[in-house]
């Protein structure tokens, strides 16, 4: 180990709780789903005095999980998928304006 005095500690606390931690100084380095914003870079930079370097290093994936009695295997079209993003398919196929 080079540096074995350096701790790392990083917590899996959201991307907008990393970004306004490493705005306010509290960390030195964060990871997020989203880019930061120019405004954001921007208060980091004048806080920090340093200029800010924003890596994108990997895409998330976003995946849906379900947990239905007798159901073993489920493929979904992209309009139901489409649905169930939007809210629109909550309880198998009723639309929530029917609930």
């Amino acid at each position: 180990m080079a540096n074995p005095d350096v701790k790392i500690n990083y917590q899996g606390i959201g991307s907008g709780g990393g970004i306004e931690q490493f705005t306010k100084l509290t960390v030195d380095f964060g990871a997020s789903d989203a880019p930061m914003k120019d405004e954001e870079i921007t208060a980091a930079e004048q806080a920090g005095g340093a200029k800010v370097l924003h890596i994108p290093t990997v895409f998330g994936a976003v995946v849906l999980a379900y947990n239905l009695e007798g159901v073993d295997e489920l493929k979904l079209d992209p309009d139901a998928l489409v649905g169930i993003f939007l809210g629109d398919i909550i309880n198998g196929t009723t639309p929530r304006s029917l609930l």
